[in-house]
């Protein structure tokens, strides 16, 4: 086994004899302990277009499909076979059924997936991979809307599907009050001190919500406050 070299796939045996493509990646990192007990990190097959760079340029009126298509082209030049993907099924318009239309885009050097994952986030969509092969490439992409994602039906029970179950809270960046600051108050009149300039506070106004008070030029969730303390954070 070899970083990056190594391809992993997974498939699930089927009660009638057939087997059913899980997922595939690659190996990133192997440790190794006393006992020469081993632990592999892998990858999914996005991280393979983590390895090509778009150069820097501009295309412009490509709609998503066109624009994904010429993301995975350029990817599928530069890599072997196992780490080819050709574009699948895009959505004609996003989660929240607006129209997805042309486009002018702009690359700036960096790498497939970054571009890919910008036009995603931009749309609302989500990313299915498939193997599929063909004489040009193993996997497809798709881009659907929440509603053309398949929903699974298996019912999870302990011990039988879920094997292992943990959670980790974390309370570091609690806050129950805040001290919010607006932009600097124009006054057109010269001070002294102009390193601290006035700004807009909160200071006087009343809460729409029944669960907030304002104290002074604090706003504090009561319900918060009450059950961890008073925990300040300034807000800009």
């Amino acid at each position: 086994i070899a970083c990056f070299d190594t391809n992993i796939a997974i498939f699930r045996i089927n009660q009638d004899g057939s087997d059913t493509w899980i997922w595939s990646g690659r190996v990133l990192k192997i440790s190794k302990d006393f006992y020469n007990y081993k632990k592999i990190t892998c990858e999914g097959v996005l991280a393979y277009l983590n390895d090509t760079v778009v150069p820097v340029g501009k295309i412009e009126r490509y709609d998503l499909r066109q624009y994904v298509s010429f993301l995975l082209d350029m990817h599928n030049q530069k890599v072997a076979y196992p780490r080819r993907i050709r574009v699948g099924a895009v959505s004609a318009s996003n989660s929240k059924g607006m129209s997805i239309g042309f486009h002018a885009y702009e690359f700036d050097g960096d790498n497939v997936l970054s571009y890919l994952g910008k036009a995603i986030e931009d749309w609302g969509l989500h990313v299915r991979i498939r193997m599929e092969a063909t004489s040009t490439s193993l996997f497809v992409l798709d881009l659907l809307t929440d509603t053309q994602l398949p929903m699974a039906h298996q019912p999870v029970n302990f011990g039988q599907n879920l094997l292992d179950y943990s959670s980790e809270y974390d309370w570091s960046e609690l806050v129950t009050a805040i001290l919010p600051y607006g932009g600097e108050i124009d006054t057109n009149e010269e001070t002294e001190d102009e390193e601290i300039p006035d700004r807009y506070t909160i200071e006087g106004l009343q809460p729409s919500n029944p669960n907030f008070v304002i104290d002074g030029k604090y706003l504090i969730n009561i319900t918060a406050a009450q059950e961890h303390g008073r925990i300040e954070q300034t807000f800009e």
